[in-house]
C-alpha cells in the first residue's frame, strides 16, 4: 500500500492570500434541535445523494478448504523426546498441522524443499523442528563458540521478532544452542557484541544480513547447514530478490554450500516464487498440505468471509458501529483487525477512534468500560511497533489499526475479525490479511468494505474460489441505539432512528475535529487515500477508477466538509487511467505540491544510513517495485 512516509510533499503557497476569519466555535450536536421535514424524516448529507447499493448474491467456495490438523500428533514424529515434550507440554501443541505431518520427516531427510501451506497452518514449526532436532544431535555438541548453523531470513522486523521468540522456546531444553536477532530499527553495535558471543541461530532481515555480513568479522558462517526463506512471496513483492542472490553467493563462499539444506516457505506460488525456486533450491521437493491446491489460494476452512457495499459518506459511521457491537456491546470479548491504505489513514483512524470511542456515552452499564485501541505501521519506531505486537497478542479485547505491515505471517493470538477497510491490491494480499484470523483451526470471520462502484472486485474474489456473503448497513448501524440509548430510542423506532443515530455519532466525529490536530490528521488521511487509490494497480483499476468517486463523499468519510471545488485534482488525467501519484497536485486551499524523495525508515530497512548499506546491482523492474514500495 502507499506509504506517505517514502515521500515528502513541500506545499508553498500560490495564488493570492485569503484573510483569515475567524470561525465561531461549533455547539454540541443536540438531536432534539434537529428539524425534520414534512414527511417527519430527519435530513442529513450522510442519506442524501448516495449511490444506489446493488444486490450482492452469496457466494460458495467450489474447491476443497485446504484441512488444516492431521490424525497424527507430534509424538508420531522421529524427534528427540525433549523437543516433543517441550512442543505438546509448555507451547500447549498437542496435534500436528497437516502441513506439519507432510513436511517435517522430509526435512529430516535433508533435501531441498519447497513449502506452500495457508497462513495460520503451522510453518514456522515445521522448519524449526527438524532444524533444532538435527543441531542437538551433532557430535561433539555445538555451543555458541562455533559459529551460525541456521539462518532463517523473513521480511519484516515483527516476523522476524516473532519467529526467534519460537525459537527462544524450543531451545530450552537445549541451553547450549543460542539463538539471535539482527534486524533493522536496533542497535548495530549490540548486535556486534551479540554474534561476537556467539550465534547459531540466526534470525534476520535481509538489508541487515547483508550489512552484517559484508561488515562484521566475527560473523562466522563457515558452518552454516540451513538457510530458511519464509515468507518468500511477501519478501520477493518488497523486491528482496537481488538481496537473497547477493546472500546465497555469500554462502556459497563462506561455507560448503554441498552440507547445505535449503528451505523456501511461501503462502503462494506466484512465478516469481517459482523463479528464486531454481535459484535458491537444488532438486526440490514440492510439498502442499492439498496436492490438488498446489496452484490455488487457499483460506481455511473456519473462516468466514463478509462484504458490506457502503457508500463512501458512510463508510466511516459504519466502521465505528461494527467496532462498537464487536467490542464494545456484544458479551463476547473480540479482538478485530482494521487493515487501511496508508499510514496516515491509520493515524487519522487511531486519534479519531482514541477520541470518541470510550467517551461520549452515558449508560456506560451497557457497555464494556474499555476497549484497548492499537496502531501499526511502518515508520514507527522500532521499540513502538514491537510494544504494540506484545500488547495486542496478550489483550482479551482491542482494536489494532494497522497498514499490510501487519498482514504477513504474524500469529497475532485470537483475532476474531479481519476489517478491510480499504481493500488488498491483490489476491494475494487479500489472502494474507485474512489469514491473521482462522489460525491453526480456530474460527474467525473477515468483512471488506467496498463502494457500489467498487463491486467488481468480488468478482476477483469468486475467481480465486473464495466464497462471500453479504451485509447490511443498517444491520450493522443499529448498534448505535444502544450506544445513544438515552437521546433516540426512547424518541423514534426503526429505520428513522437508526438513520438519527449515524448523524450524531458523525456530528460527534466533527465535533472532535475542532481540535486542530486530529483536523491537520484527517486531511493528512484524506490526501493520502486519494493517493493510493489513484496507484491502485491497472488490473483493478477497473474496479477502482478515480473518476467514479465522489470526492466530497470521500473527505466526508475523513469528517471533512470541503467541497470537491477545494481540491485540486485532475480528473481528465485520473480519467484516462494515466494519473501518477508520484506527480499528483495539491489538494487544499491554493497549495501546490512539489515532491522529493527522502530516506524514511520503515519496517523492510536496514536500520542504517543510506551510505553504509551494501550497494546490490538495480533490478530490471525497478520501476514496478519503486511503485510496490510506495503502496505500502
Amino acid at each position: 500500500m502507499f506509504n506517505d512516509g517514502d515521500l515528502m510533499i513541500n506545499f508553498v503557497t500560490s495564488g493570492p492570500k485569503k484573510k483569515n476569519v475567524e470561525k465561531k466555535p461549533t455547539k454540541k450536536p443536540n438531536i432534539e434541535k434537529q428539524k425534520p421535514n414534512k414527511g417527519g424524516q430527519f435530513i442529513s448529507s450522510l442519506f442524501t445523494k448516495n449511490p444506489e447499493i446493488p444486490k450482492i448474491e452469496i457466494t460458495k467456495t467450489t474447491v476443497e478448504p485446504e484441512k488444516v490438523f492431521a490424525p497424527n500428533s507430534f509424538n508420531s514424529l522421529k524427534v528427540h523426546k525433549f523437543i516433543i515434550d517441550y512442543v505438546q507440554s509448555k507451547m500447549g501443541f498437542t496435534e500436528m498441522t497437516k502441513i506439519q505431518e507432510v513436511a517435517i520427516p522430509k526435512l529430516l531427510e535433508g533435501s531441498d524443499i519447497l513449502v506452500k501451506s495457508q497462513t495460520g497452518s503451522g510453518k514456522t514449526l515445521t522448519y524449526a523442528i527438524p532444524i533444532l532436532h538435527k543441531l542437538q544431535s551433532i557430535t561433539p555438541e555445538i555451543n555458541r563458540s562455533n559459529g551460525v548453523f541456521a539462518i532463517i531470513m523473513l521480511p519484516t522486523r515483527e516476523l522476524a521478532l516473532q519467529t526467534f521468540q519460537t525459537f527462544q522456546k524450543l531451545v530450552q531444553p537445549f541451553i547450549r544452542i543460542v539463538p539471535g536477532l539482527i534486524i533493522g530499527g536496533e542497535k548495530r553495535k549490540t548486535e556486534k557484541a551479540n554474534i561476537r558471543k556467539g550465534v547459531n541461530i540466526l534470525v534476520t532481515t535481509p538489508k541487515r544480513l547483508i550489512d552484517h555480513i559484508t561488515s562484521t568479522k566475527s560473523l562466522n558462517l563457515q558452518n552454516v547447514q540451513y538457510f530458511v526463506i519464509d515468507e518468500a512471496d511477501r519478501l520477493l513483492e518488497l523486491g528482496f530478490e537481488a538481496d537473497i542472490k547477493t546472500i546465497i553467493e555469500a554462502l556459497d563462499k563462506r561455507s560448503n554450500p554441498s552440507l547445505r539444506q535449503n528451505i523456501l516457505l511461501s503462502a503462494t506460488l506466484t512465478n516469481k516464487v517459482e523463479s528464486m525456486v531454481s535459484i535458491a533450491l537444488k532438486k526440490p521437493l514440492k510439498i502442499d498440505a492439498e496436492e490438488s491446491n498446489m496452484e490455488k489460494f487457499s483460506t481455511p476452512i473456519s473462516l468466514k468471509n463478509f462484504c458490506v457495499i457502503v457508500p463512501y459518506k458512510l463508510r466511516l459511521v459504519t466502521l465505528t458501529a461494527f467496532l462498537l457491537d464487536k467490542c464494545k456491546i456484544s458479551k463476547k470479548k473480540n479482538k478485530a483487525i482494521v487493515f487501511s491504505s496508508t499510514q496516515d489513514t491509520v493515524e487519522f483512524l487511531y486519534r479519531l477512534l482514541e477520541y470518541t470511542l470510550n467517551k461520549n456515552v452515558e449508560d456506560v452499564d451497557k457497555l464494556q468500560t474499555e476497549c484497548d485501541l492499537y496502531k501499526l505501521y511502518g515508520n514507527m519506531e522500532q521499540k513502538e511497533r514491537s510494544q504494540v505486537y506484545e500488547k495486542f497478542s496478550k489483550s482479551t479485547c482491542g482494536i489494532l489499526l494497522s497498514t499490510d505491515v501487519g498482514s504477513r505471517g504474524l500469529n497475532l493470538q485470537g483475532v476474531d475479525w479481519i476489517i478491510q477497510y480499504n481493500p488488498a491490491t491483490s489476491i494475494e494480499d487479500y489472502v494474507h490479511r485474512v489469514g491473521r484470523t482462522a489460525r491453526a483451526g480456530a474460527k474467525g470471520n473477515a468483512l471488506i468494505f467496498l463502494a457500489p462502484s467498487e463491486v467488481g472486485y468480488l468478482d476477483m474474489l469468486k475467481e480465486n474460489d473464495i466464497g462471500i456473503e453479504s451485509l447490511e448497513v443498517n444491520d450493522i448501524l443499529k448498534c448505535l441505539l444502544i450506544y445513544f440509548a438515552n437521546d433516540i430510542s426512547k424518541k423514534l423506532k426503526g429505520e428513522k432512528a437508526v438513520e438519527v443515530a449515524a448523524i450524531e455519532l458523525q456530528k460527534v466525529f466533527e465535533t472532535a475535529l475542532e481540535d486542530e490536530d486530529l483536523k491537520e490528521a484527517a486531511k493528512k488521511g484524506f490526501r493520502s487515500f486519494l493517493r493510493a487509490y489513484a496507484a491502485y494497480p491497472g488490473k483493478l483499476r477497473k474496479f477502482f477508477f478515480i473518476k467514479n468517486i465522489h470526492i466530497g463523499h470521500v473527505a466526508k468519510s475523513f469528517c471533512l466538509n470541503e467541497a470537491p471545488s477545494d481540491i485540486k485534482f485532475d480528473r481528465q488525467t485520473a480519467a484516462k487511467g494515466s494519473f501518477n501519484p508520484m506527480k499528483v497536485y495539491g489538494y487544499k486551499f491554493g497549495l501546490k505540491a512539489s515532491i522529493k524523495k527522502v530516506n524514511a525508515l520503515d519496517e523492510f530497512d536496514s536500520g542504517l544510513g543510506k551510505n553504509m548499506v551494501s550497494k546490490t546491482k538495480p533490478n530490471a523492474n525497478k520501476k514496478g517495485k519503486k511503485l510496490k514500495r510506495l503502496r505500502k
